[in-house]
């Protein structure tokens, strides 16, 4: 299990766009979703539960094929707001 990542945020920038400054070895080649395409972890608000961003990615992500896991939902040991799945439409 790889530590949670740290987010910060440059410059003008901030309000709109973070970079993810990474903590831990990256996954082997083929063996995360993010290297397969299927998986993103997206900031500008969307890293935090309860805030209007996450909010509407939860109503609207399903129109267009994403998904938030059951595993990073709160209360589920591994809590990760920022990472979506796509699924398909």
């Amino acid at each position: 299990m790889l530590p949670r990542p740290r987010w910060r945020r440059r410059g003008t920038a901030a309000r709109t766009a973070c970079t993810l400054v990474a903590v831990a070895s990256l996954a082997a080649a083929a063996a995360s979703n993010h290297g397969s395409g299927l998986a993103v972890d997206l900031c500008g608000g969307i890293e935090r539960f309860g805030t209007r961003q996450y909010a509407w990615m939860q109503a609207n992500a399903g129109r267009f094929g994403f998904l938030h896991p059951d595993w990073a939902e709160p209360g589920n040991g591994r809590e990760e707001p920022w990472h979506w799945e796509y699924a398909g439409s």
